[in-house]
């Protein structure tokens, strides 16, 4: 399988919200033995779940949106540092605290072309789900990018895998006894995976507002280096304020392609469990980010 399904909070609350439809339903006698209260409360909680899966998911896809864009544009900035000469190694212009944040020119180019497949892709297939880009950006977006330019798949095979539930099915009640157990246990695995989508939205839209700060001074950069370029093409000859500039743009290239890295969903190794928040490396890249726009 080239992509991981990231998403598989989506196939545990699938199953728990039919479970929960199927068990209240399940026959006239459950009607009689559940208390109106349970059934309220179990409906109360599959409310929430629609209301935070919808909300997430939209905000994920406006972050995937996001990455897959700053990826496909870097094409630009490559095709201006190859008309330079004289330019130092871009694994020579990093310095602590941000000598991670370089790459392989080589490896921009392939990133951007993998980047343009999957946006042309989506953006011309009326087929591909809801959630796609946001599936992007729980995997980490260069990983998609990469990936999709290193395979076969299409983009809405690609798709296809990012969004597969597995093995969601709707589990039968057959006795109304065990209904009121089948209501509680999938009301307790709701509330659980609502826990998990609420950090997960609140994770994605933060890391969305910084991702555009950087992206925003990162366009800012790149119109001076523009009109640098079309003044002189040699680095040498460049006034030490268009040299300052020339690098903030790499650096800032180098901060956005980590950023669009990072994989915002860790699976989960129960699979009773919802899937995991990377708060850790959420956390690095945003700390690292403000850090270096403090810097301009």
């Amino acid at each position: 399988m080239p992509l991981p399904l990231i998403l598989g909070v989506g196939a545990l609350a699938a199953v728990t919200a039919k479970v929960a439809i199927g068990a209240s339903k399940v026959s006239k006698e459950l009607n009689d033995n559940v208390k109106a209260g349970t059934k309220e409360s179990l409906a109360s909680r599959i409310a929430q779940f629609d209301r935070l899966n919808y909300i997430t998911t939209d905000r994920l896809d406006k972050l995937g949106k996001k990455e897959i864009e700053i990826l496909s544009a870097f094409r630009h900035f490559q095709e201006r540092w190859q008309r330079l000469s004289n330019t130092p190694a871009v694994a020579d212009i990093f310095k602590e605290p941000f000598a991670d944040l370089t790459y392989s020119p080589e490896k921009l180019d392939a990133i951007s072309a993998g980047a343009r497949l999957l946006r042309g892709g989506i953006e011309t297939d009326e087929t591909v789900e809801k959630g796609t880009f946001g599936g992007f950006a729980a995997a980490g977006s260069t990983k998609a990018a990469v990936l999709a330019l290193d395979t076969d798949f299409g983009t809405n095979e690609v798709a296809a895998v990012l969004l597969a539930l597995g093995g969601a099915t709707t589990e039968s009640v057959e006795k109304p006894e065990d209904a009121l157990d089948k209501i509680k246990e999938a009301s307790d695995t709701i509330t659980k995976v609502c826990k998990y989508l609420e950090t997960l939205y609140v994770v994605a839209e933060n890391y969305l507002a910084v991702l555009t700060d950087v992206q925003e001074k990162y366009q800012k950069c790149f119109e001076s280096f523009k009109k640098s370029i079309d003044r002189e093409t040699d680095f040498a000859k460049f006034a030490v304020s268009d040299q300052a500039n020339a690098e903030n743009t790499v650096y800032l290239v180098g901060m956005l392609r980590k950023m669009c890295k990072v994989q915002l969903v860790l699976e989960s190794q129960k699979a009773d469990e919802p899937n995991i928040v990377n708060q850790e490396d959420v956390d690095s890249a945003t700390n690292l980010a403000k850090q270096l726009l403090r810097r301009f």
